[in-house]
């Protein structure tokens, strides 16, 4: 099982759905039956941040 440690970036634009972020999940196969992402401390706080900053919804949240 590979695994993976996605930066603040990265989670973003999977979070906004952009295509360049959906291609880098088809290219690597980024499933949870294959592989075990991890995000660390400092990128959960950076996509806190985003979040207020944006003013994202509790459901977004």
């Amino acid at each position: 099982m590979k695994r993976y440690l996605l930066d603040a970036n990265i989670l973003a634009g999977v979070i906004k759905g952009v295509p360049w972020a959906t291609s880098l999940i088809e290219k690597y196969n980024l499933s949870p039956s294959n592989s075990s992402i991890f995000i660390s401390v400092v990128t959960k706080g950076e996509i806190f941040a985003l979040a207020l900053k944006f003013g994202w919804g509790t459901k977004k949240q």
